[in-house]
C-alpha cells in the first residue's frame, strides 16, 4: 500500500481534491507541493493527497531513490481507486500536481490511461473492455517537468553519467543547503533511463483537462524544449506556458499564486 499525507477539508459535502507527487522526496522531508495542497485544503476547502512514492529510502542525510516505474504507476492508481470508492471526494473534479521528474511520470500514468470506446465501456490498451477506474482529471500543474532520461541535461552530461556507473545524482541547491545527498542508485539506472514521457504520449488526446507548465528558462537538469514540446502533447496552452528566468528549482515565490489561482478555478467552477 503507498504511503500517502492526506490534508482534508470540513465539510459534509463532497470535494474536489488534488494529487501532489513531489520530485521523488522522501515521506519525512516537507516540500513545495506540500505547500499547495495545504493552502488548497485551508483557503479554497480542496482536499490534498501528497504521494509517497515507494522505495525511497532514507538514512541520515542520505536519500536512496529505488526508482520503479510500474511500482510508481501503481501507487498512483491505488490513489485514484481510494478517490473513487471513498465518499469524501468529488470524483470529477480531480487535480493533479507534480515536479520534476514526478511531472514525466504523471505523463506515463496518463498514457496508460483506458480510452471509451463512445459507450460506456472502457478499453484498454489491448481494445478488451475493461473496469472503470481511471481518473477523470480536472486539471494539471507541472513544474519544471523532467519527461525522461532523453530530456536530461545534455547529451554530452548523459554520457559522463553512464561511463561513471554511480547511478544518477539528483542532488539540487536546496539539498545541498540542507547537506542532503540524493540519488537514483546503479541497480535501478536502467530502469529509470526507460523513461519517456513524450514517446508513451504519442497519440495522447486531451479531453478537457487544463495544463499549466511551469518552467526555468536557465533550467540545466530537464531540456526547455522538451519542456515546451511535453505543455504542447499534453493539450496545454500557450498562455499556461509560465517561464521565469531561473533554473529547475523554481523559486515558490514566483509560483505559488499563479498555480493556486489555476488549480481552484479549475477545480470549483460550477461547484
Amino acid at each position: 500500500m503507498v504511503e500517502t499525507s492526506l490534508y482534508l477539508p470540513e465539510s459534509q459535502s463532497k470535494v474536489p481534491v488534488v494529487i501532489g507527487a513531489p520530485g521523488l522526496l522522501h515521506k519525512s522531508e516537507w516540500g513545495r507541493i506540500d505547500c499547495f495542497l495545504e493552502k488548497l485544503c485551508k483557503e479554497h476547502g480542496i482536499a490534498g493527497i501528497r504521494i509517497n512514492f515507494s522505495g525511497i529510502v532514507r538514512e541520515d542525510k542520505k536519500i536512496t531513490c529505488n526508482f520503479n516505474l510500474e511500482q510508481y504507476l501503481k501507487d498512483i492508481h491505488t490513489v485514484i481507486d481510494y478517490i473513487n470508492n471513498g465518499s469524501k471526494f468529488d470524483q470529477n473534479r480531480i487535480g493533479f500536481i507534480a515536479s520534476s521528474i514526478s511531472a514525466g511520470i504523471f505523463g506515463h500514468y496518463l498514457a496508460q490511461c483506458p480510452k471509451y470506446d463512445g459507450s460506456s465501456r472502457v478499453l484498454d490498451a489491448r481494445g478488451s473492455v475493461g473496469p472503470r477506474h481511471h481518473a477523470n482529471f480536472a486539471c494539471c500543474a507541472l513544474i519544471s517537468p523532467l519527461p525522461g532520461w532523453r530530456s536530461y541535461a545534455t547529451e554530452k552530461i548523459r554520457e559522463i553519467i553512464e561511463q561513471a556507473g554511480k547511478g544518477l545524482p539528483l542532488t539540487q541547491p536546496r539539498d545541498k543547503e540542507r547537506g542532503i545527498t540524493r540519488l537514483i542508485p546503479q541497480d535501478s539506472f536502467a530502469e529509470a533511463k526507460k523513461m519517456d514521457a513524450i514517446s508513451s504520449l504519442q497519440g495522447y488526446r486531451n479531453k478537457g483537462m487544463g495544463v499549466m507548465t511551469l518552467i526555468g528558462r536557465q533550467d540545466s537538469v530537464a531540456n526547455v524544449e522538451d519542456m515546451h514540446l511535453y505543455h504542447e502533447i499534453l493539450g496545454g496552452r500557450k498562455e499556461n506556458r509560465l517561464e521565469y528566468d531561473c533554473g529547475h528549482d523554481i523559486p515558490h515565490e514566483l509560483s505559488k499564486t499563479k498555480i493556486i489561482e489555476f488549480l481552484s478555478r479549475a477545480l470549483t467552477r460550477n461547484a
